[in-house]
């Protein structure tokens, strides 16, 4: 798996979990992490 797929799997398991707080942090987190890649 690459660090995409784990990216994705978080991003699922917080829309499923609603958090709008996680959500933000989440999509900073990933849109960084594209940058690296």
């Amino acid at each position: 798996m690459g660090p995409l797929d784990v990216a994705f799997i978080k991003i699922v398991a917080i829309i499923k979990m609603g958090d709008k707080t996680a959500k933000k942090k989440t999509a900073k987190i990933i849109s960084t992490n594209l940058f690296r890649y």
